[in-house]
């Protein structure tokens, strides 16, 4: 069984204080590391949602040799900030979909959305032209 390490990412400052941004790791099934994005994601919760991101890659990192799989269909709003933070970890997590309209189309309007890869559901993981990811382990 996986072990998954809490963490504590740091208090939000701003408007992210009034709940704004909501940042939660979720205990998996063995082998498998999630994390639940959820709310609006602007400036003010950068340092938050980046805390948190590499908090949990690490664990998933220490758990395996897997991604972590960052469930983004509660995200209600992304900037740049919130799209940055992401495309740091590109490579180092799974986003969780279905992705919400308007993530989807920052996505889509920044021409970013091939780089990351996705999954729905179960065992499938895949980029965005559809190719399964090698290696990947979910």
């Amino acid at each position: 069984m996986t072990e998954h390490t809490p963490f504590t990412p740091r208090p939000p400052t701003g408007p992210s204080a009034r709940g704004r941004a909501v940042v939660e790791p979720v205990p998996g099934i063995p082998g498998r590391s999630w994390m639940v994005l959820s709310g609006e994601f602007d400036i003010d919760s950068r340092d938050t949602l980046q805390d948190a991101l590499r908090a949990a890659v690490v664990a998933a990192e220490q758990a395996g040799p897997e991604l972590l799989r960052v469930d983004v269909t509660r995200v209600t709003f992304a900037d740049s900030s919130f799209l940055n933070s992401l495309l740091v970890m590109r490579e180092r997590i799974v986003l969780a979909g279905p992705l919400p309209g308007q993530l989807s189309h920052l996505l889509t309007l920044t021409g970013t959305a091939p780089l990351f890869t996705y999954t729905t559901g179960g065992d499938s993981v895949t980029d965005r032209g559809g190719r399964v990811r090698e290696g990947a382990r979910v």
